[in-house]
């Protein structure tokens, strides 16, 4: 049996501390019992020492579909760094990889407009053109909030992201 096909899109809504990776499946083993997505990345110097052998960070996504674009969010990046990242089709141990693609990490953004709340934390509205314009920090950590438009008029997606992953993704109909 085959492993998916792949193809590594390039990496979308890159800031200093998240990125969306992308990633297209045309073609699965309609023989094959479960094919599956995984989404590998690491810094580029790690990848330059080590290829893929050193400590890539991976997840596994989901059941591989044909004719499927995926994405998937990764936080907890270091602020102006260079990454590398690919797509990986999985069937039993079979593989297939999409090409590398390489995205750098922007600095943080200065915040233009703040709300402190005495020593409890703030909300903030940052750089216009990043993900997670609005923000509240709370205790040193940063929640990153941001509104997903949907196909359905009566609904919204909405994510709240830290340095450390999504703490909360909810749909509201």
């Amino acid at each position: 049996m085959a492993a998916p096909t792949v193809r590594t899109d390039p990496a979308t809504y890159i800031s200093y501390y998240c990125a969306t990776l992308n990633g297209y499946c045309s073609a699965i083993d309609e023989e094959a019992p479960a094919s599956y997505i995984i989404f590998e990345y690491t810094t580029k110097a790690d990848y330059t020492a080590n290829g893929w052998g050193g400590s890539p960070q991976w997840t596994i996504y989901e059941l591989a579909l044909p004719d499927t674009s995926y994405d998937h969010y990764i936080s907890g990046l270091t602020e102006s760094t260079d990454y590398v990242f690919r797509i990986v089709g999985v069937e039993s141990t079979n593989y297939s990889y999409g090409t590398e693609k390489e995205f750098t990490t922007t600095a943080q953004p200065s915040y233009y407009h703040g709300l402190k709340v005495g020593d409890e934390g703030e909300l903030a509205l940052c750089d216009v053109g990043t993900p997670f314009a609005l923000r509240i920090r709370k205790g040193g950590t940063t929640y990153g909030i941001e509104l997903v438009a949907t196909d359905d008029a009566n609904a919204s997606r909405i994510y709240i992201n830290t340095g450390v992953g999504i703490k909360a993704l909810r749909l509201y109909t």
